[in-house]
């Protein structure tokens, strides 16, 4: 048993970094010479979206039930569930991975690339309420 603990303990002090073996007298880095603060990496801003597309669920289902992009153009989609009286509780798009739930009165973003022309079909997860996503040269 003790050799275990042994063999433990030191497997632990050579798995540690020396850097955090050492804490007495350790310090952080000095900055560099010439007294100036390393520059800050740029930040990264994604694409702007091409176009907003916005669908509503109501009563009567998504509205538009139809909505055209072209093929390369990045979507911004908003979709709103404008209504508690309808099974539309998720917009589902699978040729484009979107798979959201849809709080009632809360408008859900998405955005992506329409990368291939077709007809696709969106709906509720049961899909009986749905619509065509139709992307085209």
């Amino acid at each position: 048993m003790r050799v275990r603990v042994v063999a433990f303990a030191f497997l632990a002090a050579v798995a540690t970094p020396a850097s955090a073996q050492h804490s007495r007298g350790s310090h952080a880095p000095s900055p560099p010479q010439g007294g100036t603060a390393p520059a800050a990496r740029p930040s990264w801003d994604p694409p702007k979206p091409d176009r907003t597309i916005e669908i509503a669920v109501t009563e009567a289902g998504f509205e538009p039930a139809s909505v055209t992009a072209r093929k390369g153009e990045r979507i911004r989609l908003v979709v709103k569930r404008r209504t508690d009286k309808t099974c539309a509780r998720e917009f589902i798009l699978d040729e484009f991975l979107i798979w959201q739930r849809l709080p009632l009165n809360e408008a859900v973003t998405e955005t992506f690339v329409a990368g291939r022309t077709g007809e696709f079909r969106f709906s509720c997860l049961a899909g009986t309420v749905s619509g065509i996503f139709t992307v085209v040269e």
